[in-house]
């Protein structure tokens, strides 16, 4: 950018004043942008489809003025008399900014009607500032109620799990009673467990029973708690409490199985010499 900038200083140079030009390139640049604010601020069916159209046809139109402008302005070019260059070049910068301005506002609205209109929200509803107290607090109550039916209707089956090696994919099924799809972001927590492919992943929950797979890591053998919990995509809605999984691992650590092994040998070595002494003292006061 800063390069363009030093580049474009002396199409600034050539131009008939600072101030004239400041001005034309805002008339050319701004009515896009006066269009959508205007607009959103008087009109509620606009949508940001037909505020993206508007400002990027407002904005292709000044920048074919500009460019049509610096190579008379700064490079002597001079178009034919009567050609269509010639036309847009002699229109007065004040005209062309509102010739700009109404393009836009027909875009939008060509936009608006050919695009289906997004129903607002309880949400938007109730933050609407036509609503009296009464009305605002309806709607909220509504959001409260759907808050309410997605935290009840979405759930973790508790059930106990058995690791059978050291790395493991655990099965867990999650319930979903709100009837329609639900995206939730699925987090796990233990401190005899390492999650390899991390302790959180968003799942999206399709009516009914589910069942999702997690890779674990059992760090060590026995039995201990999994704490699932479920929560909003960005993690700031809690869906319903955490539940706990029992976890039995039976698979024994390198540690363990060097322990074991040694204490069975010592086991059978104490037994054998026991045995053996046993029979020499039989012997011994068995003999004359």
């Amino acid at each position: 950018m800063v390069v363009i900038g030093l580049a474009w200083i002396p199409v600034i140079q050539g131009a008939r004043g600072l101030y004239d030009y400041l001005q034309s390139v805002q008339g050319y640049l701004a009515p896009p942008i006066f269009t959508v604010f205007f607009l959103g601020v008087f009109w509620k069916r606009l949508n940001a489809k037909g505020c993206l159209w508007a400002l990027a046809v407002g904005f292709a139109l000044g920048v074919f003025r500009l460019a049509v402008d610096t190579p008379v302005k700064h490079f002597g070019v001079v178009y034919p008399e009567g050609s269509f260059l010639w036309i847009v070049n002699n229109i007065f910068f004040q005209y062309y900014s509102l010739g700009i301005f109404l393009v836009c506002v027909l875009v939008v609205g060509v936009a608006v009607f050919v695009t289906a209109a997004v129903p607002p929200g309880p949400s938007r509803l109730a933050l609407a500032s036509t609503n009296d107290a009464g009305e605002a607090s309806a709607l909220l109550g509504v959001v409260d109620t759907e808050v309410a039916a997605l935290r009840d209707g979405v759930s973790t089956i508790r059930k106990r799990v058995t690791l059978t090696a050291r790395r493991a994919d655990v099965p867990l099924t999650f319930v979903n009673g709100t009837g329609r799809p639900v995206s939730v972001r699925v987090e796990l927590a233990s401190s005899k467990l390492l999650f390899p492919d991390g302790r959180s992943r968003v799942v999206t929950l399709p009516p009914g029973n589910h069942t999702e797979r997690f890779a674990v890591e059992a760090r060590t053998s026995g039995t201990f708690t999994m704490t699932v919990a479920l929560v909003s995509e960005d993690g700031r809605l809690p869906i319903g409490p955490p539940t706990r999984l029992t976890v039995r691992s039976a698979v024994f650590s390198g540690a363990g199985a060097a322990l074991t092994v040694g204490a069975i040998v010592f086991l059978l070595a104490w037994w054998a010499n026991h045995v053996r002494r046993t029979r020499r003292a039989r012997r011994a006061a068995g003999a004359p």
